[in-house]
């Protein structure tokens, strides 16, 4: 094209005039087709090659990418199961075990002695509430004993007048309310001051235990007897007339008059003087004591050992 041409051994080497139509041979001819081909086939090849060596490292790159992605899921589930695994763990062994202490301590506290923690876990928490549970143990014994101190007499083992008269204004009321009928006993020691003045107090004291003893013996299971001071004792017999209450009142005074005491060498015999009443439909407690007291009175007045009905 810069006016080289074949001098017919196909060298390319003297000059001579441009010649277009060669020119145009070479650009668009079989021959440079066919050169161009042969140039560009292993450009091709190598183009291909470098297009199939990138595919695959991209293949094997993607894999890779996917392989770790994978792991990493693996790894976020992983973590998410162990979390929460960690957190029932804590909510069952450690979060609401202390809240059901706490709880529990709060209703103790409040005077719920009966309440006992149901915390059973292998741990601290576990051994706090078992001695949770010791602690109102203890409470709840030391309570029952400061309870029946308040309650019981001492000397004899049954209601103190405090409790007496909480039941029995417990009984009245009901009675009043639903209109059963309620017999109230009043008993005295005969003679009592003798066997103080003549024996010790220390023998006042095992009568007191012998006739308590006894009496209770002639009970029924909802009858009630309470030492209301010295040798004073009240019994409640709910649900029952007179009638009925006779029954029970000469059964326990027949008992007592069978029994002894031996003191020594002396035998000592005890009688009693009761007088009864029933309740009536005016009546509050210091009327219904009052005539059994009136009636047990009269029981002395009339020569003691005997039962006197108002």
């Amino acid at each position: 094209m810069k006016g080289r041409y074949d001098d017919g051994n196909g060298n390319f080497t003297v000059k001579g005039k441009p010649d277009q139509a060669l020119a145009i041979k070479m650009l668009f001819g079989s021959q440079y087709n066919e050169e161009k081909i042969a140039i560009m086939k292993p450009i091709q090849e190598f183009i291909a090659a470098v297009e199939s060596r990138m595919i695959a490292e991209s293949n094997a790159l993607q894999a890779r990418q996917k392989k770790y992605l994978w792991f990493v899921i693996f790894l976020i589930v992983l973590s998410i199961v162990m979390a929460l695994i960690i957190a029932i763990y804590v909510k069952n062994k450690i979060v609401s075990p202390i809240f059901s202490l706490n709880h529990n301590a709060h209703l103790i506290a409040k005077g719920n002695y009966q309440v006992r923690s149901k915390v059973n876990v292998a741990n601290e928490i576990g051994s706090l509430s078992q001695s949770l549970n010791a602690m109102a143990d203890c409470i709840e014994l030391d309570i029952k004993k400061l309870i029946q101190v308040a309650t019981t007499d001492e000397l004899v083992g049954i209601s103190n007048r405090r409790a007496f008269m909480k039941s029995l204004e417990l009984e009245v009321g009901r009675c009043h309310r639903y209109g059963d009928p309620l017999s109230l006993l009043m008993l005295d020691v005969d003679y009592f001051k003798k066997f103080n003045d003549k024996y010790g107090h220390h023998v006042g004291d095992e009568v007191l235990k012998l006739i308590c003893k006894v009496s209770q013996l002639g009970l029924r299971e909802d009858d009630l007897m309470g030492r209301i001071g010295g040798e004073e004792f009240v019994f409640i017999l709910p649900t029952t007339n007179r009638d009925a209450a006779m029954i029970v009142v000469e059964r326990i005074r027949t008992a007592i008059g069978k029994s002894s005491l031996l003191v020594e060498s002396d035998k000592l015999q005890v009688t009693v003087s009761l007088g009864g009443t029933q309740l009536i439909k005016y009546d509050d407690i210091s009327s219904f004591l009052k005539r059994a007291d009136m009636a047990m009175y009269t029981s002395k007045a009339n020569g003691r050992n005997q039962t006197y009905w108002i």
